[in-house]
């Protein structure tokens, strides 16, 4: 295969670079499906233990360069054999090249330029890339690969096993570990139900006995199977080798941990020899404190996870389940050449996961009521569910028929079930810090069987649009702090009005017939005789016509009009959302 002109003339652009030498031209790898070239660069910097002065690379381009992944990779010989901040764990992979992909995109770090900020997608490209990694080795020589003021990065390292092991460690939580003395002890794991590659970690013991426990939501902390017993331990930093590499064997961690008078390999022993947990648990968590960003105090516990190596229950010369029997175990699964079976860990608490778009905290912290969960109630709970809300009661007593699912968000495996019921469970499998239950009854009966129920809730979210809900409401919330949300959707969706009140709530029902009157009357003008299409032959049940994209598209604007009214001092809004003929939105606010 021959290299295109434009791969040709990229490679060309390079020899202008100072301090660049091509060692070896384009080669086609087809197993890698890319060009690969070989160069050397040589540095203005004092050469360290880790960067000599002149260092060998291979470029790998996609075969559609300029497009496609383009990485730079350490040779095997005369390179940087350490592994370094913004670089894959650099180990040998018995190919010419190493494994230490090094992060030439990332625009944190000292070494970073206003001219290099921007990655061209041209000609230019892979010039581009070799001044970045030239940039790079020149920082990881002056030890300038972090800054103050960048994210906090962990190292890198691969781990071949699917386990994930989660945890949930808070601000808070880091304020009870910064007043502890134990250094070490046993945890209570589990096998999450619904996806066994998930192992959550719960319940932290010392010495004298429980010391922390997890908050996790309903989805988590009632669907727990027997628990299981692992190790933890904690470092009062993380424990990595220089530069920025995690240990790979025994041999490396326990030598680390000598060094810096870190206590691990007794705290195994006596846990695992003298205890005889040996054969009992398959965990160890390593924990240490960290901060959000380089130069910052520490904020949050983090854990690294490891599988325990496996027990050889015959060992010859020693009788099984003696002191001696577990001593020469431990001699032998703890072997310095012993590789490190890392699992990936995970910080599950939830300002940590939902980073991604969250609510302002005053909306997100409410104790949240739904009273119908249809087409509208189930998608409004989910966009507030996944946008940070985590406690919901979800009221209704309609079950899950096939026609739901046209713009539902529920699926066949809830057939034959009740929607608040199968909504709830949806929610609490959503995140691991939500905690939404269910109740089966018509608001009215539930009001009646329980006068005092609507008034543990923050914010009532009336779903139903039927008005003896809302004077349900009217009569029995009398807490001062309560907010109520009325949504109901026009004909054919083409429009939605969301009515907001805080309390008092006295003549809401009225005001909202107030406020409404124009738009029912729209409404009346718009379609003076509606269609209800019926929900299949031989069943005379009319049904409300709104496609799920026409629905969405009014309902999500009713977060934001609701997180913008909880900031303001109204006593109550209305917003009429509509969707006009191309498909715009607009939103009309009254006061």
């Amino acid at each position: 295969m021959e290299p295109s002109e434009i791969v040709l003339q990229g490679r060309r652009y390079c020899e202008s670079i100072s301090g660049y030498t091509l060692s070896e031209d384009l080669t086609w790898l087809a197993e890698e499906n890319k060009w690969v070239i070989k160069f050397a660069l040589k540095g203005d910097y004092e050469p360290t233990i880790f960067v000599p002065i002149e260092t060998n690379w291979y470029a790998f381009l996609s075969a559609e360069y300029p497009f496609g992944s383009l990485s730079i990779l350490p040779a095997m010989n005369e390179s940087i054999e350490a592994t370094f901040p913004h670089m894959n764990y650099n180990s040998d992979i018995g190919k010419p090249w190493r494994s230490g992909d090094i992060c030439v995109k990332t625009n944190y770090g000292s070494w970073k330029s206003a001219y290099f900020n921007r990655e061209p997608f041209d000609v230019s490209r892979l010039q581009w890339s070799i001044k970045r990694a030239k940039a790079w080795i020149y920082a990881a020589a002056n030890d300038t690969l972090f800054s103050d003021g960048d994210p906090f990065e962990f190292p890198h390292f691969t781990s071949g096993i699917k386990t994930r092991v989660a945890f949930s460690e808070t601000l808070e939580s880091f304020s009870i570990w910064s007043s502890l003395t134990d250094n070490g002890g046993i945890v209570d794991i589990f096998r999450l139900p619904l996806n066994n590659n998930i192992t959550v970690v719960n319940n932290f013991y010392g010495d004298t006995g429980s010391i922390l426990s997890y908050e996790w939501g309903i989805g988590i902390s009632e669907n727990q199977p027997e628990l299981e017993r692992a190790l933890w331990y904690r470092f009062p930093e993380i424990p990595v080798l220089q530069p920025w590499k995690m240990a790979m064997n025994w041999g490396e961690l326990f030598n680390l941990c000598k060094n810096n008078g870190w206590d691990l390999k007794s705290f195994l022993e006596n846990k695992l020899i003298k205890s005889k947990y040996l054969d009992k648990t398959k965990l160890l968590v390593l924990g240490f404190p960290v901060s959000a960003y380089i130069g910052k105090p520490n904020e949050r516990m983090h854990w690294f996870a490891v599988r325990l190596p496996g027990l050889i229950k015959t060992v010859r010369g020693f009788r099984p389940n003696t002191p001696e029997w577990r001593q020469a175990n431990f001699s032998s699964m703890f072997a310095g050449h012993q590789s490190i079976k890392w699992l990936n860990a995970e910080n599950w608490a939830k300002d940590q996961i939902t980073t991604r778009g969250a609510l302002s905290d005053q909306l997100n912290e409410l104790n949240i009521c739904v009273i119908g969960v249809g087409a509208v109630g189930s998608y409004l709970s989910e966009l507030l569910a996944r946008l940070g809300c985590k406690r919901f009661a979800l009221v209704d007593d309609d079950g899950v028929s096939i026609g739901n699912f046209s713009r539902h968000t529920l699926t066949m495996e809830s057939l034959v079930r009740y929607k608040a019921e199968k909504v709830a469970e949806r929610l609490n499998n959503t995140f691991p810090h939500i905690s939404a239950s269910s109740r089966i009854i018509a608001i009215q009966k539930l009001i009646s069987e329980e006068p005092e129920f609507l008034n543990k809730f923050d914010l009532i979210i009336d779903c139903t649009a039927e008005d003896n809900v809302l004077q349900t409401l009217e009569l029995n919330c009398i807490s001062q702090s309560q907010v109520v949300l009325s949504v109901s959707v026009g004909q054919e969706a083409q429009s939605l009005l969301a009515f907001m009140i805080r309390y008092p709530f006295v003549d809401m029902f009225q005001e909202f017939k107030k406020k409404s009157k124009d738009w029912s009357e729209k409404q009346k003008q718009l379609f003076p005789n509606p269609q209800f299409p019926l929900e299949g032959i031989g069943c005379w049940h009319p049904i409300f016509p709104a496609r799920i994209d026409d629905l969405h598209s009014l309902i999500a604007p009713v977060v934001r009009q609701l997180e913008t009214f909880l900031s303001e001092n109204e006593h109550l809004k209305m917003a009429i959302i509509e969707r006009e003929a191309n498909g715009n939105i607009v939103i009309e606010n009254k006061i």
